[in-house]
């Protein structure tokens, strides 16, 4: 199991064993509802197929409403420094992407004007959202991920 052999041996040098033995049961189960979601993905080896990596999103935390969460990120011990993690981090950034144009979208359709003050600003508010910015996510990080998470651009709070 990825998630268990990843977590077991990378969060070993920062965590205690004794917290381990008790944390990894539940660091280890993902939720079904994140396993059937879309947004959750895994990385393959090329040549044998074996997991070597996972990680996405969900529109809804599962601790508040209304703010996507990144979910159980994990790589292969054996595969570690290798861009496997960034690559899912590419591609839940373009879903994340994805999903707030077309939800912000859907909810400033009914904003029509042929007022040109009002069309300037539209078109610089739309200019705005295209524009690549740190996204509205959270995560909830290891010790031993917080650079990973830093380098992406998330900040400890």
């Amino acid at each position: 199991h990825l998630l268990r052999i990843s977590y077991e041996h990378l969060l070993a040098k920062d965590y205690d064993a004794d917290l381990l033995r008790i944390a990894l049961p539940r660091l280890c189960s993902a939720r079904p509802e994140l396993l059937t979601s879309s947004t959750w993905y895994v990385a393959e080896h090329p040549e044998t197929g074996a997991l070597v990596g996972c990680g996405g999103w969900t529109p809804q935390s599962p601790f508040r409403e209304n703010i996507p969460h990144l979910r159980h990120f994990a790589t292969h011990p054996d595969y570690t420094r290798q861009g496997i993690a960034r690559a899912l981090w590419d591609r839940t950034w373009k879903d994340w992407c994805d999903y707030h144009k077309a939800t912000t979208t859907k909810k400033n359709n009914h904003c029509h004007s042929s007022d040109h003050e009002n069309e300037k600003e539209e078109e610089e508010a739309t200019a705005a959202a295209q524009e690549p910015r740190r996204p509205d996510m959270e995560v909830f990080s290891t010790r031993t991920a917080e650079c990973f998470y830093a380098s992406l651009g998330f900040q400890k709070i």
